[in-house]
């Protein structure tokens, strides 16, 4: 049984609480995710004598409102619907900090010329769910958290993407020159 501290902690951000004689305290570690997607939570345990066990996939994991957010076996939150809720592992007899996770829908606003991107409005409706968002010089592409693209502006610039349109899914990230885009996909290959 950990009985210096516990904690779980979202990815990015590693905070531990201390056990004490008067229980765990909270670190106030947050998370903000959009709709559709996930946030990934570690627990590491600390024992009296200074060592620490990584007991993320033996704890159990729970979420207080899963319409906002379910969570997994290993620590995996998905969002559900917008709102807040409360992330917190169990292990041992210990309860871990709570960890706040915070589910936003997210929207697109865009101006200026339309021939540079300026007017999103042929593809408004698609433009749910973003996750990120570049450009090149006169056009922008929309990632999406299922992974798809979206994109818009001068197709000279990038927003014409139907010679390899059936390949942009699982997409993670895009990158993007003066007139060309680049999407890093889940399976690490790239399409250009």
């Amino acid at each position: 049984m950990p009985d210096s501290h516990f904690g779980c902690a979202g990815y990015h951000c590693y905070r531990v609480c201390r056990h004490t004689e008067y229980g765990l305290h909270s670190c106030g570690v947050r998370a903000s995710i959009a709709k559709g997607t996930a946030q990934v939570y570690v627990a590491t345990a600390t024992y009296s004598d200074s060592t620490t066990q990584d007991v993320t996939n033996q704890v159990n994991w729970t979420s207080m409102l899963t319409d906002t957010a379910t969570i997994d076996l290993n620590g995996q939150a998905t969002s559900v619907n917008a709102g807040d809720t409360v992330i917190q592992a169990h292990f041992e007899g210990v309860d871990s900090n709570v960890a706040d996770l915070t589910v936003v829908e997210t929207s697109v606003v865009m101006w200026g010329e339309s021939i540079n991107g300026g007017n999103s409005s042929a593809v408004q409706a698609p433009l749910t769910n973003v996750q990120t968002i570049d450009s090149t010089g006169s056009a922008f592409a929309a990632v999406k958290a299922d992974g798809t693209v979206v994109k818009w502006g001068n197709s000279d610039y990038g927003a014409d993407s139907s010679v390899v349109q059936s390949q942009l899914i699982s997409v993670q990230t895009i990158c993007s020159t003066i007139g060309a885009f680049a999407a890093l996909k889940t399976e690490s290959s790239a399409t250009n």
